[in-house]
């Protein structure tokens, strides 16, 4: 397989990066070795134990469909108090387009 997909890069055929995926969508990629397995169950486990969600509402109420950037940073002197953290999230979002929710709508 990675024999073809090499060969697929070289001729310029349009492939799937998996993990460029994982990295902007924040999700990531365990091995599915056989010999790897008992260690990437553990550390999905571990991962969704110390999983958390959160959203937040955008200061920028324009509803016209545009990527917008996203960074998460750990407040100062987290780690020092945790330990080693890791943030995995994804780096950017689509704005809604179309009306807004106070009744106005936005010109196209």
């Amino acid at each position: 397989m990675r024999w073809a997909t090499r060969m697929g890069r070289m001729a310029g055929v349009h492939y799937l990066d998996i993990q460029k995926l994982a990295d902007e969508t924040g999700g990531e990629i365990l091995r599915d070795r056989p010999e790897e397995l008992d260690q990437s169950f553990n550390t999905l486990i571990t991962h969704l134990r110390t999983r958390y969600s959160f959203s937040f509402t955008s200061t920028n109420k324009k509803r016209d469909g545009t990527v917008r950037k996203l960074k998460i940073e750990l407040a100062d002197g987290v780690e020092k108090s945790q330990g080693k953290l890791v943030v995995k999230a994804r780096k950017s979002y689509v704005a809604p387009k179309g009306e807004a929710t106070n009744g106005t709508t936005t010109t196209q």
